[in-house]
């Protein structure tokens, strides 16, 4: 058994519609076989893959960078407190990494410091202060305080980091990677291009307009490739989803965008002999599409599943084989069969439901 639910597909910051409905292997196939110049295999289109993947971002397509208002009180100077992040308050225990180093007057406010002090307080690191006093650790080097906070608190395998929390989300702001400019993918594997488009530009299409694309895709060795990509893109156009980009992260899909999308992944699956058991997959779909979705449960019944749908929508409802009404109220007063049949039978049957739909209509 297979349950469809309309629960959120988690918020793995790897994880994308392209990713999840394998769309996005199925193009790394693509320009791996006709792409130009080759760079490899499919696995190198792959921004998991240390060989695809963008240095600078580790294959997110984000860094992540400091919001310098936040982080510093420019009218404070080091002893007043001016770096706003625990543990570098005054008398924090990296606060005195910095007023015992001799590079600053500990008693100017930072509005008065110069670029290059500025710079040296934040960024520079790897030197030993040349006039430090007493109680700076002799064989110490100087970090600057982002290279500080990053190593201590935005690490992998940082403990605190949970516990600073809401001073990280205070200060620490998400940017484009200034590198691959999102893509994720470092820049040979982005050269790669098939009708001067690369991968990432597929990704960044709609369904709809990268359907066209392939469409332009004339290579006799790949013609089961671009017919699996339109397939599977095929489906997602049925079920309302055309508008979605392949590089939409997961995290970002409401709940019935994501049971559409497990919807996608079961299409193109070659299993039969199961049971698919769906949530209210109506829910925040154009009546259009109701009828789209509808074809493709039949295309999944006629493979030879079993599909029981819980669901309330008379246009879903129709297409029944057998329905089944649970009853005859709800909560404590439900829990009881009080009709099942086919649909000819159920409009024939006075229950709360057949009523409501034929006055409905």
């Amino acid at each position: 058994s297979i349950i469809i639910n309309q629960k959120r597909l988690g918020d793995n910051v790897r994880s994308t519609v392209g990713t999840v409905t394998d769309i996005y292997s199925l193009l790394r196939l693509l320009f791996s076989r006709v792409g130009t110049p080759f760079v490899g295999y499919s696995d190198v289109f792959s921004f998991n893959n240390p060989q695809g993947m963008c240095k600078e971002c580790q294959g997110l397509g984000v860094v992540q960078g400091f919001d310098i208002e936040q982080l510093l009180d420019k009218e404070k100077s080091l002893n007043e407190g001016t770096i706003q992040f625990p543990t570098f308050y005054p008398g924090g225990v990296r606060w005195k990494r910095y007023i015992h180093t001799g590079l600053f007057d500990n008693d100017k406010k930072l509005k008065d410091y110069s670029p290059d002090e500025l710079d040296t307080l934040l960024y520079k690191s790897g030197f030993k202060p040349q006039n430090p006093t007493s109680e700076w650790p002799p064989t110490s080097m100087y970090e600057g305080v982002i290279p500080r906070i990053k190593r201590t608190f935005l690490s992998k395998n940082c403990r605190d980091a949970k516990l600073y929390q809401k001073d990280i989300d205070r200060i620490v702001i998400e940017k484009d990677c200034p590198v691959c400019h999102g893509s994720r993918l470092n820049p040979k594997v982005s050269n790669c291009k098939i009708n001067e488009k690369n991968i990432t530009d597929c990704t960044n299409m709609t369904i709809m307009e990268l359907i066209d694309f392939i469409e332009t895709i004339h290579a006799h060795q790949v013609d089961t490739v671009t017919q699996a990509i339109l397939q599977q893109l095929a489906f997602a156009k049925d079920v309302g989803l055309g508008y979605l980009t392949l590089n939409r992260a997961t995290s970002t899909l409401s709940g019935g965008e994501s049971q559409r999308i497990k919807m996608i992944r079961q299409l193109g699956s070659s299993l039969n002999g199961l049971i698919y058991i769906f949530d209210e997959p109506s829910i925040g779909l154009h009546p259009a599409d109701i009828h789209k979705i509808n074809k493709l449960f039949v295309k999944l019944r006629d493979k030879g599943n079993t599909i029981l749908i819980v669901e309330h929508d008379p246009d879903v409802i129709q297409i029944s084989d057998n329905i089944i009404e649970m009853g005859p109220r709800s909560g404590k007063n439900g829990g009881e069969v009080v009709f099942q049949g086919d649909i000819k039978t159920f409009y024939a049957t006075p229950t709360l439901t057949s009523k409501y739909i034929l006055q409905k209509h």
